[in-house]
């Protein structure tokens, strides 16, 4: 008897996964203790409604309990003795609680789930040291019934009892082997003999992709390990009896930036998957003809689900004829006393005399006054009345669509079971299909991705002292650079000897066009002259050169107008 128990909380998602009967040969609720509901889906929504007037989140504890069918099966009672003995060690006794049998492969195990939430304390059942609690349940229960129990549960002190936790399936290892079909066990076997009959890092990749298995980059870790089913491993956890220092020292030629991502190998995977498939259908390697393909599957499983949802649209059907069949009862049986009471009234009412006389003295308002207020009293009852009903069958609808709500979810959990089982399915048919695998260039064995170019920055070349052997900012690609051609040296021109002499020099004929002889300028009697003279003889020359001697422009700008000297009356 192995128990396994934790506190929790998502009660419906744990009820889908209690009435998943695709994974399961036979579901079977036995017990439904402190609850209005007697299904899973009911229950689990009441404690979740308690839970909420408290702080706790994880409101559920839930136990499973797998004994070893090879020893004996247990019958109920005894299913119930470590029930009932589980819930007094932890302290939940008179706690609201559901039983669940499954056969699944043929193998028997019950679940059990309780409320921790006390009703009359409005608060959550402290609960520590669980796990301890339940192993010392299994030793009694062992002891009284004859039971053998492994040997991690016999002792209850010492690192004894951990030596096995590392070959043990954690969940997330568990889930992957579900949806691959490739157990944790064949897998650390078969690295840990890839790892023990190699010596270099590249024959270690080779021998590990010949078993189907692909070193690649990973996120948070160095190396891991990707199946042909695209799930990722850590490499360190998969071999046995390596310590992380050794495969790192034997993986240094392959360090971590060499090996492509994980998500690379995922791709390589899934082509080596749909290589083989595609191979196996080419050669006539296919499934039998009795056995039904993945489209017929889905439609037999929805037939399944109609098949179900049929009793319940029945039972709402029922449910809403009912309903209306009540609404016009009341209906009916309101009207009938409205009429009859009308009727009493006008028997009893007086005529002739007593009528007058009671006219006469007020009696007959006194009376209506009565009969208008026993009126609006009975109107009330009918209204309370029509209220309870509606509020029963508003109830009753919601009852009836919580019971749709969770058998949707049960039809996404079964469905999503099928598709993890093609899954599963196809991963085992490809790893047996032979070793069909694409191009070495296109995989992620040894085949690192592809170097960003780099820039070299531009250096003082000349300065190195050795062009053969760079350093610095240089590598052995700076030696490519074309070396630049020589700058012929500048010709000192001669300073002496006239312009011609120069140009011959050079070789060039420069082409020389004579200037215009300057005008004769009027010589001068005396050097030197007063100013007026001066002023004289620049006169003369600006009239004999036709040049006006005053701001044309501005006489244009600033002419007078003509002045009118006519008179004008």
């Amino acid at each position: 008897m192995i128990p396994k128990g934790n506190q929790r909380g998502g009660g419906q998602q744990l009820a889908a996964h209690l009435m998943n009967d695709f994974d399961n040969d036979r579901v079977e609720v036995a017990n439904v203790r402190g609850t209005i509901a007697q299904d899973l889906s009911g229950a689990f929504a009441e404690w979740q409604a308690e839970a909420k007037a408290t702080k706790c989140r994880k409101y559920l504890y839930s136990l499973s309990l797998n004994p070893d069918q090879r020893q004996r099966k247990l019958t109920r009672e005894q299913y119930l003795d470590f029930i009932d003995r589980a819930e007094k060690r932890l302290g939940l006794e008179n706690q609201p609680r559901a039983v669940v049998f499954h056969v699944k492969h043929g193998r028997e195990h019950a679940h059990v789930a309780w409320s921790r939430i006390d009703a009359g304390k409005m608060c959550a059942v402290q609960l520590s040291n669980d796990h301890q609690k339940l192993r010392k349940v299994a030793q009694e229960f062992a002891r009284d019934h004859g039971i053998e129990l492994p040997d991690g549960m016999k002792k209850n002190k010492g690192a004894e009892r951990y030596e096995d936790r590392k070959d043990q399936a954690k969940l997330r290892e568990t889930q992957q082997e579900e949806r691959s079909g490739f157990s944790k066990l064949d897998r650390v076997r078969s690295i840990t003999d890839a790892w023990n009959t190699t010596r270099t890092g590249e024959d270690f990749i080779r021998a590990l992709a010949a078993k189907d298995y692909y070193l690649a980059r990973g996120d948070k870790r160095g190396y891991v390990v990707v199946d042909l089913a695209g799930e990722i491993h850590s490499l360190s956890r998969q071999i046995k009896g390596a310590r992380g220092k050794d495969i790192t020292a034997r993986l240094s030629a392959v360090p971590p930036d060499k090996l492509p991502t994980a998500e690379k190998a995922q791709a390589y995977a899934k082509q080596i998957r749909e290589l083989r498939r595609a191979e196996a259908e080419r050669t006539g390697q296919t499934k039998d003809r009795d056995t039904l393909t993945p489209d017929q599957r889905r439609d037999q499983l929805r037939r399944q689900h109609t098949a179900c949802r049929a009793a319940l649209d029945g039972e709402q059907s029922k449910l809403t004829l009912r309903q209306a069949k009540e609404r016009g009862q009341l209906a009916l049986m309101q009207t009938a006393e409205n009429a009859g009471i009308a009727a009493t009234r006008q028997d009893k009412k007086p005529s002739g005399i007593a009528a007058f006389l009671m006219r006469v003295t007020g009696i007959s308002l006194i009376v209506d006054l009565r009969q208008r207020a026993q009126d609006k009293s009975r109107a009330r009852q009918h209204d309370q009345q029509v209220k309870a009903l509606d509020h029963r069958q508003d109830h009753e609808r919601r009852e009836t669509g919580r019971h749709f709500r969770a058998l949707e979810r049960v039809e996404r959990r079964e469905l999503r079971s099928l598709e993890t089982a093609l899954r599963r399915e196809e991963f085992q048919q490809a790893a047996g299909r032979g070793t069909s695998r694409p191009p070495e260039k296109g995989g992620p064995v040894l085949a690192p991705p592809p170097q960003e170019r780099i820039i070299l920055p531009r250096g003082p070349v000349a300065k190195q002292t050795d062009k053969k052997t760079l350093t610095g900012p240089f590598t052995r690609a700076a030696q490519g650079i074309r070396k630049a051609e020589p700058v012929p040296e500048k010709t000192e021109i001669e300073k002496t000897g006239t312009l011609r002499e120069a140009f011959d020099r050079a070789g060039l004929t420069p082409e020389i066009t004579p200037e215009p002889a300057p005008e004769p300028v009027p010589e001068t009697t005396t050097t030197t002259s007063s100013l007026a003279e001066e002023f004289r003889r620049r006169a003369e020359k600006k009239e004999r050169d036709g040049l006006d001697t005053g701001d044309t422009g501005r006489e244009k700008r600033y002419r007078p107008a003509p002045v009118d000297c006519t008179t004008r009356r």
